[in-house]
């Protein structure tokens, strides 16, 4: 049962899935015309100025990074598609006459889902690490701060759009919503720390935490809501 459910979740997903992948190769496609562009002018000018040349794993590297970024905003789009697309559709209509058990459902779309994800950031990670080792580049000790800010920040972008899915039959609205939250978020704390006079900064002490509580409780609310919901 679990696995038809896959292999229907993933074609009902297959062009948004395409289309992030374009979406997310974006910043390699620029990286190799901008590397291109400069090899040519070098050659018109009949001259050479590796010295003042990027380093090409490190612009691989920093199109890894960005794209890591990109993804962080597209995965409002395919937690945002989960249910919602299928009601947009209208297939949801023809699946809710098959005997097919509400909790298989669940586990299908959020494996297809959260799948997705976990495959796009690995292919970006691993270029990240590659073009990292081959540089010799060191990595500084706050460097971990943005991945974790990025981390959390997917997190509730996910479980909102995921909530969002399972209530409404806009993929689009979905995703917005997903996206919305970190505004909401992030602007709320900024708020806070501009109109008190304390010395903690409340964005750097509770945006993770409260990225972390409204996502995975997002994510949770949604599946409880789905099981329970009466109609498609």
């Amino acid at each position: 049962m679990i696995k038809t459910l896959l292999w229907k979740d993933y074609r009902q997903n297959l062009r948004l899935l395409v289309a992030i992948a374009i979406f997310l190769a974006i910043p390699y496609v620029v990286m190799v015309v901008a590397a291109a562009a400069v090899r040519l002018r070098d050659s018109g000018l009949g001259g050479s100025t590796d010295d003042l040349h990027v380093p090409w794993n490190m612009m691989l590297m920093q199109a890894s990074l960005c794209s890591i970024v990109m993804l962080v905003v597209a995965s409002a789009f395919i937690a945002g598609n989960a249910f919602a697309g299928e009601r947009a559709d209208r297939s949801a209509e023809f699946t809710a006459y098959l005997p097919i058990p509400r909790g298989s459902t669940v586990v299908s779309k959020a494996l297809v889902a959260i799948g997705a994800c976990m495959l796009f950031l690995l292919v970006d990670t691993c270029i990240a690490f590659i073009t990292h080792g081959l540089g010799g580049l060191i990595w500084h000790d706050n460097t971990a701060d943005p991945i974790i800010g990025f981390a959390v920040t997917a997190v509730l972008i996910f479980g909102v759009a995921w909530l969002f899915s399972a209530i409404s039959s806009s993929p689009g609205m979905a995703a917005a919503s997903g996206l919305m939250s970190v505004i909401l978020v992030g602007g709320s704390l900024t708020l806070i720390d501009f109109t008190r006079s304390g010395p903690e900064i409340m964005l750097q002490r509770w945006y993770a935490p409260l990225c972390l509580l409204f996502g995975l409780g997002g994510f949770i609310c949604g599946v409880l809501y789905y099981l329970r919901r009466g109609d498609i």
